[in-house]
Parts: structure tokens; C-alpha cells; sequence
């Protein structure tokens, strides 16, 4: 009975997606090109960076599956992002290194009104899940001693809403005679949300006989605690769509 209840949902999910699929065509493909500051608000940060800035780069691509009324654009979207913070020092001592790597699908759902110069304006709002790699490494201060590092890896979820402005498809093909295709357009757009990934557990570890000089003390685990990247999100972003 449990088999045959799990294929009946399959079956409406995919009867759901052909439905979605089979409205129309695809309104918009967007393709972005961000930059985003996480203002990480949280301690355990704070012994990385002497900022709350923790800058990065966001690639995405959306494919519209839904255009509401002809008002609503409903987007599947997929993307990475990579983050990173280096330069501030530990304790004024150590040189500290943050890097990280993350892959995420989500929905946006975008309102745009193909009527002339309302189509300049587009708020929207996404909801994105995703998985992230983050390596944290703290400098020994010697030049013939290994640094301590530690990966981790977890879950996130990020929120957000904003605004985008757009150029008119109307003006591109008309006043500016380029005709790419039938929905190319430029455009910027800013976001405020909120970044929510999972806390890491970092336990750093020193590699041994990686140096030419005197070897090091064997460190069998540092266990560093949690390290919480969470916090309030700026994005601007370049965007594409065709």
C-alpha cells in the first residue's frame, strides 16, 4: 500500500511538471552574473575577519515554466557561488583564510507585464536550496611550517526579494534594431535576503613532514567549533535573458 501511495505522488508531480511545461512556452530564460555580501553577523566569524563583509560570486541560469496571468513568471533556477575572505589575521598572529564553494536549485517567481515601459520594473522573490563546500585555514606564522586547515560541507537555504530593472524588449528590437531573439533583454537588479547555511564543525588538523625544516608538533585535532556564515545578503546582479 506504501509503494502503491509513493507512485501515485510521483505520477502527480509529473503530471504537475507536463502541465507547467505544456502552458505555453518558456517566457524568459535568464542568465546572472552576481555579487553578493553576506554581512555574517555571527562570533564565530569574527575570528576570520575584522569585517562582517564576507564577499562572493554567483553564476545562475532560470528557465521560465509558468507565466501566470501574464503577469507572473515562474523560474526553475540552478547556480553556484564561491565565497571567500583572506588577509585578516587571528588573534593579531595567525593569517586566517576562508573559502567556499556552493551549488543550489531554487524557484523565482518574477513579475513582468509585457505593456511597453511597465516592463522596466520587476520585482521578484526566490527561494533556493542548496549544498556548500568550506575549507577555514589558520596560518601557522612560521615560513617552514605547515598551516592547520579543515573542510566541512552542509546544507543552506537562501531567501530574497528585490527589484530588477529591465530594458523593454520593445526598444531593443525597434529602436535599437538588435533582434537576437524574440525575448532578449538586459538588465541589474539588487537584492535583500538572507543567507542560512548549516553550522559547520571545523577541527582543524596540521599535516606533518610537509616542510623542509624542522618538523612540526603533531596536532591530532584542534577542534575549532562551530563556524555560522549565516547573515543578511546584498546582491546586484547583471542579467541576461533570452
Amino acid at each position: 500500500m506504501t509503494d502503491r501511495k509513493h507512485a501515485t505522488h510521483v505520477l502527480a508531480a509529473a503530471a504537475i511538471l507536463i502541465a507547467a511545461l505544456a502552458a505555453g512556452p518558456a517566457h524568459a530564460t535568464g542568465l546572472r552574473l552576481s555579487g553578493t555580501w553576506v554581512m555574517a553577523g555571527d562570533a564565530s566569524w569574527d575570528a576570520f575577519s575584522k569585517t562582517d563583509q564576507r564577499p562572493g560570486l554567483d553564476v545562475s541560469f532560470s528557465y521560465s515554466v509558468l507565466y501566470l496571468g501574464r503577469m507572473f513568471l515562474v523560474d526553475v533556477e540552478g547556480g553556484y557561488l564561491h565565497f571567500t575572505a583572506q588577509g585578516d589575521r587571528l588573534f593579531d598572529t595567525y593569517d586566517t583564510e576562508i573559502l567556499g564553494h556552493g551549488m543550489y536549485l531554487g524557484l523565482r517567481v518574477q513579475f513582468r507585464h509585457d505593456r511597453d515601459w511597465w516592463e522596466i520594473l520587476q520585482p521578484f522573490v526566490r527561494v533556493d536550496l542548496g549544498w556548500s563546500w568550506t575549507r577555514a585555514e589558520i596560518g601557522s606564522g612560521a615560513a617552514d611550517l605547515p598551516d592547520m586547515h579543515d573542510w566541512a560541507n552542509g546544507g543552506f537555504i537562501h531567501v530574497g526579494g528585490g527589484l530588477q530593472v529591465t530594458v523593454p524588449t520593445a526598444f531593443i528590437r525597434r529602436t535599437l534594431k538588435i533582434r537576437a531573439t524574440e525575448r532578449f533583454s538586459i538588465g541589474f537588479a539588487y537584492e535583500l535576503g538572507y543567507h542560512r547555511p548549516a553550522p559547520l564543525e571545523m577541527k582543524f588538523s596540521q599535516p606533518t613532514g610537509s616542510g623542509d625544516g624542522a618538523e612540526p608538533i603533531p596536532v591530532q585535532g584542534l577542534d575549532g567549533g562551530t563556524l555560522d556564515l549565516s547573515g543578511l545578503s546584498h546582491t546586484f546582479t547583471f542579467v541576461v535573458t533570452f
